[in-house]
């Protein structure tokens, strides 16, 4: 028990978002077990793996232990999710991953009650308390969310920066994307409100899965991301998708980049 604590109590420290999604997935899932840690786990040993299998002579003495090192390894790349996409992009979070002790097969819930008292993941409105009813309003429909503004502005930033995280972690969790998923609007419309989640939203952005992508994706953040660096990011985001992802979302993003170098 000790050692499933310790790991869980390290990522609570100095990796708070990752314990928060690790913590919320265990709450939501019926063994409370979080599939996408067990990969994250995998992917993060697996590199040990690799270097050995380089290095025939110690492959050879091992027999076929270094060559089942990448099948495990194209297996997890295989079954990535938003969510494994997001954490494997994060040097900080492999690192945590590869400590000893793989928890992802663990059911870890009994574990959050002792790491973390001050929130209760096995109920959104419980941690969300009254913002939980702005955000089920942001999964509604367009015309409806684009009526929100004024009634965002009123929040405080702190209140913003949390139904953000909650909107993206539902939006990552529906793990649907070719076509605009519910909530994209919503956090449109919340970042108008509040302009200091730009940032936040290009990391949304950044960690969308790109073979999974649909063109929706390329449009209708210009009226959003208006500060320099955000749509710097946004720039060089729209050249990685045109370089890489499906024909629709390469031919999408490279005609929108073209456009917005145009209009400058």
């Amino acid at each position: 028990m000790l050692p499933v604590l310790a790991k869980l109590m390290l990522a609570e420290r100095f990796l708070p978002r990752l314990f928060d999604q690790i913590a919320a997935a265990a709450a939501s899932a019926a063994n409370g077990k979080c599939p996408d840690l067990s990969a994250l786990e995998a992917a993060a040993t697996a590199k040990d793996d690799t270097k050995t299998a380089a290095k025939p002579e110690k492959a050879a003495a091992k027999g076929d232990d270094a060559v089942k090192s990448t099948p495990k390894l194209e297996a997890v790349k295989s079954t990535e999710s938003a969510l494994l996409s997001e954490w494997l992009s994060s040097p900080a979070i492999k690192a945590w991953g590869a400590v000893p002790t793989a928890i992802g097969g663990q059911d870890l819930r009994p574990y959050l009650f002792v790491a973390k008292d001050r929130k209760d993941y096995f109920g959104a409105a419980s941690v969300l308390g009254h913002l939980a009813a702005v955000v089920e309003q942001l999964f509604g429909a367009k015309f409806a969310v684009q009526g929100l503004e004024a009634d965002l502005k009123r929040l405080a930033p702190p209140e913003a920066a949390q139904i953000f995280e909650a909107v993206r972690g539902r939006i990552v969790g529906g793990d649907s994307f070719d076509t605009e998923p519910p909530g994209a609007a919503g956090l449109v419309v919340l970042v108008k409100a509040h302009p200091t989640l730009q940032a936040n939203l290009v990391d949304f952005l950044e960690a969308l899965p790109r073979d999974r992508l649909g063109p929706w994706v390329c449009g209708g953040w210009e009226g959003v991301l208006k500060d320099g660096d955000a749509t710097q990011r946004f720039d060089r985001l729209l050249q990685t998708w045109g370089k890489e992802g499906g024909a629709m979302l390469k031919a999408a993003a490279t005609g929108v980049l073209r456009t917005r170098q145009g209009a400058r």
